[in-house]
């Protein structure tokens, strides 16, 4: 990478259950539900450098590579086991326009003004606190060049027919406001994503609109959707030490929480739902 410049990684909340969380965020699963990889309103006759922030294994990265191969695609995480797992699979896919990077939390992003086209970030609300948004946000308009677009898609936790999943998912909305991850005290989501239209549009963004998609929960609602339970269910065993250490629950609590789950969200009459919102910005200034 080139100059060191503003810090971006002061602000990321590494943990080993943020690093669970970027993989179950960045997966094939979360990435059909938005229909694209980028929003119709980018203009991309003109990309030719894209910044995926927060890639994990680099499923969004390695997608819009194989779309777009006239692309130079970056991603980067703070996980140095999943921009290695990034660079396994770009080498077996055998793409030749990505790239992935580490970065460390105690160093700045070393990226030039305005060397992008398009900056991406996926569930960013889950790894930092919402203190951090302003300045998190005008660290990515500095990378992006004039005429770029920002793309910033955010999760929403829904409810499901499961009460045990229910409960352990307000448990984790407890550790979120804990980090101070939290916008909307009084609900039981983050209420990031909701407001994602207005950070755009205080950061003064040109063009910004937003798009709204379902993320099905429901066992027999489409392919796939088994294997994503299932990554769900291990996703949230990955924060139990967290939620323990919070003292949030205890372990018998917990383990017969995840033991109901696994039976609840299975049942053929089982549903849910949680929504993403991708919301897109282009820089004009």
């Amino acid at each position: 990478m080139d100059q060191q410049e503003k810090n971006l990684p002061e602000y990321w909340q590494e943990t080993a259950a943020s690093e669970v969380a970027r993989i179950f965020f960045g997966g094939s699963y979360m990435m059909e539900a938005l229909g694209s990889v980028l929003p119709s309103a980018i203009h991309m006759e003109r990309a030719q450098k894209v910044l995926d922030i927060g890639c994990g294994k680099g499923e969004w990265t390695r997608r819009l590579a194989k779309e777009r191969p006239d692309i130079h695609v970056i991603g980067i995480d703070t996980s140095p086991t999943l921009i290695h797992e990034a660079a396994r699979m770009a080498l077996v896919e055998d793409l030749k326009s990505v790239s992935f990077y580490q970065f460390n939390t105690a160093q700045d992003l070393s990226f030039p003004s305005e060397s992008f086209d398009i900056v991406h970030v996926h569930s960013l609300a889950s790894f930092i606190s919402t203190a951090m948004w302003s300045r998190i946000l005008e660290e990515m308009l500095r990378l992006l060049k004039i005429g770029g677009w920002l793309n910033v898609v955010d999760y929403e936790h829904g409810s499901t027919s499961s009460g045990a999943f229910n409960r352990l998912a307000g448990m984790g909305m407890q550790g979120v406001r804990a980090l101070g991850g939290s916008i909307a005290p009084a609900s039981p989501t983050q209420g990031v994503a909701a407001r994602l239209y207005g950070f755009l549009v205080d950061a003064g963004l040109i063009d910004v609109s937003y798009t709204v998609h379902a993320v099905d929960y429901g066992v027999n609602s489409r392919p796939g959707t088994k294997q994503f339970l299932d990554d769900l269910v291990v996703g949230m065993m990955g924060f139990k030490p967290y939620l323990l250490n919070l003292g949030l629950t205890n372990g018998e609590t917990f383990d017969s929480l995840i033991e109901q789950s696994k039976v609840e969200l299975y049942q053929s009459d089982s549903c849910g739902y949680a929504y993403l919102i991708s919301a897109v910005g282009c820089k004009d200034y």
